[in-house]
């Protein structure tokens, strides 16, 4: 699985915004969409509707978030939190 969209997933699905996504992650939108549609390509299935300018999560969407991404997320905060505290113990 590529992890690098599933880190974008987990942001554009906290955010429910592509744009808003993209600042957070200091990327473009564009780029933003490029690892959305890896992301569904790799899994086979859409992740968001897309009608106009708003998103939303489509079922396999909450289902992958709430059962893959929001566990990986959480890790992944846990790992900064070593880093930030291991700089800390220098």
């Amino acid at each position: 699985m590529p992890l690098a969209s599933l880190r974008v997933f987990v942001a554009v699905a906290e955010q429910l915004s592509f744009s808003r996504a993209a600042q957070m992650l200091g990327v473009s939108t564009a780029a933003v969409s490029q690892q959305i549609r890896t992301l569904e390509g790799y899994l086979r299935v859409p992740l968001f509707l897309r009608h106009g300018n708003s998103i939303l999560l489509t079922g396999e969407g909450q289902g992958f978030f709430h059962g893959c991404a929001m566990p990986w997320a959480s890790l992944s905060a846990r790992s900064t939190k070593r880093v930030t505290s291991a700089a800390w113990v220098r």
